[in-house]
């Protein structure tokens, strides 16, 4: 009953759950293109062999900070208190994309530090004997070997996105979860939406999944055939 209760009130709200679930990717992939960005360029600075001293301070301090407190929390900051700072007025779509690129950018970059500190010192030594400068280094022998490393963690990262976006619906984003709480008022049947929901949710992580196992067989291969 349960079942056909759900596929009926998708059905009828169909166009509106296609488009909080497009804004939900939307987000999703925003918010991860800044993680990536940054996280990846702090991973590298952070990292055992490039680390500063002033450098090393200031992303630790972001990561304890950024890890240590609610991402719902920081997106709150994000849309309520920074316009009052920066004078910038932000709608929830750019809160939302940045308050969760910002937190991805603490994730990833703890990601690729442990990730670059995996592989062995001898091959940083060897590159720089066979003549490869720093930035050569880092590009043909210690980034791809870390690729293969991270990858797992980084695919855990990118689901945890997408479900944490769910949480921009405080702030009035109509992503699908702002959806599925419209439509449950509207509907008063919130277990049928949110069971729809639930799987609507279910289905983006599995194909996410999924799509790394397909990447992690062919980086397998790659690393085999060399």
């Amino acid at each position: 009953m349960t079942v056909s209760k759900t596929c009926a009130v998708m059905y009828a709200w169909l166009p509106l759950i296609v488009q909080g679930t497009v804004m939900t990717v939307v987000v999703s992939c925003c918010a991860l293109l800044i993680g990536l960005c940054f996280g990846v360029i702090f991973g590298i600075g952070n990292c055992n062999r490039l680390k500063h001293v002033a450098w090393n301070w200031f992303i630790n301090f972001y990561v304890v900070v950024i890890r240590g407190t609610p991402v719902y929390v920081q997106v709150l900051i994000v849309y309520y208190a920074l316009p009052d700072v920066t004078g910038i007025n932000l709608n929830a779509l750019e809160a939302g994309v940045i308050a969760l690129g910002c937190n991805s950018i603490a994730y990833v970059t703890e990601i690729v530090r442990g990730g670059i500190n995996t592989v062995p010192g001898g091959q940083w030594d060897a590159a720089y004997v066979l003549g490869y400068s720093q930035i050569k280094t880092l590009a043909l022998v210690i980034l791809p070997q870390t690729l293969k490393n991270i990858l797992p963690a980084l695919i855990n990262e990118v689901t945890a996105l997408l479900k944490e976006s769910s949480i921009l619906s405080a702030i009035g984003l109509l992503e699908v979860m702002r959806v599925a709480i419209n439509i449950s008022e509207k509907t008063l049947d919130p277990m049928s939406v949110y069971l729809g929901i639930a799987l609507i949710y279910l289905g983006l992580t599995t194909s996410i999944s999924l799509v790394a196992k397909k990447i992690e067989k062919m980086l397998e291969v790659g690393h085999d055939y060399h």
